[in-house]
């Protein structure tokens, strides 16, 4: 009698699986516990960036900011550059997992997390100071970052001064310094004034701008119409005013600690500098001279 041989079922093709299979494939791989496998996807991905629809790339992405191999951090920050411009609604979710990066206790990942939170700031602008929690608990993850006293009584001040000084050690590097700086200057900066329609100007015309709905998405919540629970971390800051006053009491520690690494001198003594200019400039309502 003949043996026999019994497969499991197969399934052999001549051609390559379609690209959205792949890429499927590989947005899979991204949680494997092997760093290789998931730097390979992410270079895999990498050519896909601008086809892929945004709210199917960025969940299995967003959880690399906090990934402990150093090349998969980078790999990740060439994947976000290659991003559409169009990121703005997914702000929110993007400073959650920064945040977490700046406060970790590695100080590779903190460094990163802080280049891409220059990405963002290059890609989605003044959306980022005035998302949900995008200026307070920023402000105090760079406090916590940069090991930086703030006379803020805040729980999240407190509590996140302890994370620099936890780990391995971290001392602030000029592109850090520079990112703070940009931070600052989209929250504290006045708006460029747009040149007014000289038709605008004619009577009963002139004024009109004052009397229109603000251009915000909660543009009366400050009346408290509803008596809603306050959530003043979490807030959206989209006033100018509003963020100098949420400032007010991290400025003694962020001038502090500016001055402390302008005095060491060299790339962050001249990049410090340039921060604390910038910062009083921006809070005497001037424009900022960019260099």
């Amino acid at each position: 009698m003949g043996s026999t041989i019994i497969l499991t079922s197969q399934s052999l093709h001549t051609t390559l699986p379609l690209a959205s299979a792949s890429l499927t494939h590989h947005l899979s791989c991204l949680s494997s516990k092997s760093s290789s496998q998931r730097h390979d996807s992410l270079t895999h991905i990498l050519p896909h960036t601008h086809s892929a629809p945004l709210p199917i790339l960025l969940p299995p992405l967003l959880p690399l900011v906090l990934d402990g191999s150093r090349s998969v951090r980078a790999t990740l920050l060439r994947v976000l550059h290659a991003l559409p411009a169009s990121i703005s609604d997914h702000v929110e979710s993007l400073l959650l997992y920064i945040r977490a990066g700046m406060t970790h206790l590695a100080a590779g990942i903190r460094t990163d997390a802080v280049q891409v939170l220059s990405w963002l700031l290059k890609s989605a602008g003044a959306d980022v100071v005035a998302a949900p929690g995008g200026w307070r608990k920023t402000l105090a993850a760079f406090m916590a970052l940069l090991g930086w006293e703030s006379s803020s009584a805040s729980k999240s001040t407190a509590s996140g001064g302890s994370f620099a000084k936890a780990g391995s050690a971290f001392r602030p590097d000029a592109a850090s310094l520079l990112v703070l700086g940009e931070f600052l200057h989209l929250g504290l900066a006045s708006p460029p004034s747009e040149p007014g329609d000289a038709g605008a100007q004619v009577f009963p015309l002139r004024g009109i701008a004052w009397r229109l709905r603000p251009p915000l998405a909660h543009a009366y919540a400050h009346l408290d119409l509803f008596g809603g629970v306050q959530d003043e971390e979490g807030a959206m800051l989209e006033e100018k005013e509003d963020r100098e006053r949420v400032f007010r009491p991290y400025k003694t520690g962020f001038e502090k600690g500016l001055d402390a690494a302008a005095r060491e001198g060299g790339d962050i003594g001249r990049a410090a500098a340039k921060v604390r200019k910038g910062l009083r400039v921006a809070l005497e309502g001037q424009d900022v001279v960019s260099n």
